[in-house]
């Protein structure tokens, strides 16, 4: 299911775009009503998102701010910008700072918004399994990035071992590739938030991990017998992270 973040602080409007916008686009997509700049960086935490539609004019703050945070933190969500003062020029600024998908007049109606919602979550439904291009000589492989178990150093070499969880074999496939460091493997990454560091030279998948032993600083992963330790840098986000786990 996909989630639309609505900002917009008048109950009125919020109450009937979000119900119309219920009512088009069926069961697969949510939308998830909010009226101020807390309760939608409160959304923004919690959910996974796939458009924000947000008020400039907002109670707590201002949605162009709020904006800025939503691109900061998410690189590829479409974003829509609705305002009563809606203009070619302050849509151009917006649009090169922010690369807005939509600037919206007020007022609107669901109908006006329909298809640039529908075109935007097709935009990322397409996105939603981003692929990592990797490289060994004359072979080119694309793995999806969701499917990346853990990558590795390996000691003595200038090589990387990849490990990814093949969904149409159900088996680990483990490939090696060239690489100078895991800085230059992250950079081949699209959402590098997708992996997380867990020592100077190994990187893991959140959704692989089943356990985290704080006692001992130690990682266990779906599909790999093998215990991974917790580098000492890395122990406090780790345990953060993978607290629940416990």
């Amino acid at each position: 299911m996909q989630t639309i973040l609505f900002v917009e602080d008048e109950k009125d409007i919020n109450n009937n775009i979000s119900t119309e916008l219920k009512a088009e686009l069926g069961e697969k997509v949510k939308v998830l009503p909010t009226y101020t700049v807390d309760e939608a960086r409160q959304a923004l935490k919690h959910f996974e998102i796939a458009l924000v539609i947000i008020d400039i004019e907002l109670p707590d703050g201002n949605g162009i701010d709020l904006a800025r945070e939503v691109r900061k933190q998410h690189k590829y969500i479409p974003i829509m910008i609705a305002s009563l003062h809606a203009n070619d020029v302050l849509h151009s600024k917006l649009n090169n700072e922010l690369n807005l998908f939509l600037m919206l007049e007020k007022p609107y109606t669901s109908s006006d918004l329909l298809a640039h919602v529908q075109s935007s979550l097709e935009k990322m439904q397409r996105m939603k399994r981003p692929f990592l291009v990797i490289k060994n000589g004359r072979i080119r492989m694309k793995i999806p990035i969701d499917e990346v178990v853990k990558v590795d150093t390996i000691k003595g070499t200038k090589r990387i071992e990849l490990m990814h969880y093949s969904t149409e074999t159900h088996r680990i496939v483990s490939h090696e590739f060239p690489m100078q460091s895991l800085a230059d493997f992250m950079d081949l990454a699209p959402e590098t938030n997708t992996l997380v560091r867990i020592s100077q030279s190994t990187i893991v998948n959140p959704s692989f991990v089943i356990r985290y032993d704080g006692t001992s600083n130690e990682l266990y992963l779906r599909h790999i017998p093998q215990v991974l330790s917790i580098g000492k840098t890395y122990r406090h986000t780790v345990g953060l992270l993978f607290s629940r786990f416990k």
